[in-house]
Order: C-alpha cells, then sequence, then structure tokens
C-alpha cells in the first residue's frame, strides 16, 4: 500500500507520493511561492509500523476539517481531510489517500489561468470526492 497527499490551497495544488521507508522521517515543504504564502511551511511525518504521523505540530495549526477538532499527532488515516491554518489567513487543505499501487498514472491540470476550481463531494465539483468508507 502507498500513501497521496493531496494538498491544496485557492492559489494551488500539489500531490505527495509519501515514500514507503517503515520507520522513517521525511517532511513535505510547501513553497510559499507555488502557494503564495510569506513564508515555506514543513510538514514533518514519520512512518512507524506502516502508520504515517505529522510530527511536532507546535508550531502548525493543524485540525480536521470537518469536525474542526486539533490534530494531536495521532496516524493519519485514509480519507482524512486536515487543514492548516497560517497566520496570514492562508488555509491549506490536505487530502490523505491509501492506495493499492503507487505507480498510478494521475491527470494533472493545469489551473494557473482559471478563474476558479471547485473541490468537494458534489457531482457538479470540478474535483469530486466521495469522503464515506
Amino acid at each position: 500500500m502507498s500513501w497521496i497527499l493531496s494538498i491544496y490551497s485557492t492559489n494551488a495544488f500539489k500531490e505527495v507520493l509519501l515514500p514507503a521507508i517503515n520507520n522513517a522521517d521525511t517532511s513535505i515543504i510547501i513553497d510559499k511561492d507555488i502557494f503564495v504564502m510569506p513564508t515555506d511551511i514543513e510538514i514533518p511525518l514519520e512512518i512507524i509500523e506502516n502508520k504515517w504521523y505529522i510530527r511536532n505540530t507546535q508550531h502548525l495549526d493543524i485540525r480536521y476539517t470537518i469536525s474542526k477538532d486539533y490534530y494531536n499527532e495521532e496516524c493519519i488515516v485514509d480519507r482524512d481531510l486536515l487543514t492548516i491554518y497560517i497566520e496570514s489567513h492562508t488555509i491549506i487543505n490536505l487530502v490523505v489517500r491509501e492506495v493499492k499501487d503507487s505507480f498510478r498514472v494521475y491527470k494533472k491540470y493545469n489551473i494557473s489561468k482559471v478563474d476558479s476550481v471547485t473541490i468537494g463531494k458534489s457531482e457538479n465539483a470540478d474535483f469530486c470526492y466521495d469522503t464515506q468508507k
């Protein structure tokens, strides 16, 4: 199994395939220039016994998107929806997906010249996902 993080805001979208190295640390850098923020943001991750955790979250305001409960470094699971709130009122969203095959081909879209994009579970959304398990 592989894990993919979809990271998006009103300004950018990025997908990251997490490395399948057990008991290892890794970090994802959310680039300030791409996501139009004052500074880069580092999301430190760790995999322990094939479970992923976001670590050292004291400097990040991470909450579950739907319930607004704070993320407390528990393992992330398939279809988790997390929101990172940043001082400059920027919001970064994370969608966690577990996939059977990491060698998938994803269709990518250049949205740099698009006025608006909708993401959600409505069939009318530009990017539609189902949060039902």
